[in-house]
């Protein structure tokens, strides 16, 4: 049995506001605002009021952190009225945090949650 972290690189805590974007079952289109809770250059977890199919293409976009890309999702667990969803970014986005001078700034202009 294998227990622990099995991802490949380190999350970071790094909440800012998110646009999703992503298809329900039905293959009506769907969008939403929310929060991210950590991020890594490969992928990133945040929460929905709806939950996601396993293996659906969402795109993310966040203009103010440097993040617009597909990803998919790898997990969508209910933890109590939302959903935590977690994804991996598709065709090989790799993302990068602004540097502390940016993110201090967009922290100063309530562009990221702190």
């Amino acid at each position: 049995m294998i227990s622990g972290n099995l991802r490949r690189h380190a999350r970071r805590s790094f909440p800012a506001t998110i646009r999703v974007g992503w298809q329900d079952r039905s293959g009506h289109d769907k969008t939403a605002m929310t929060k991210s809770f950590d991020i890594s250059e490969a992928g990133m977890r945040f929460e929905l009021n709806e939950p996601v199919e396993i293996r659906s293409d969402v795109t993310l976009r966040c203009d103010k952190i440097g993040l617009q890309t597909r990803a998919t999702v790898r997990s969508c667990v209910r933890q109590k009225h939302r959903f935590m969803v977690g994804v991996e970014f598709g065709g090989g986005y790799r993302w990068s945090p602004p540097s502390e001078e940016v993110r201090h700034a967009l922290e100063e202009a309530e562009m990221l949650v702190v």
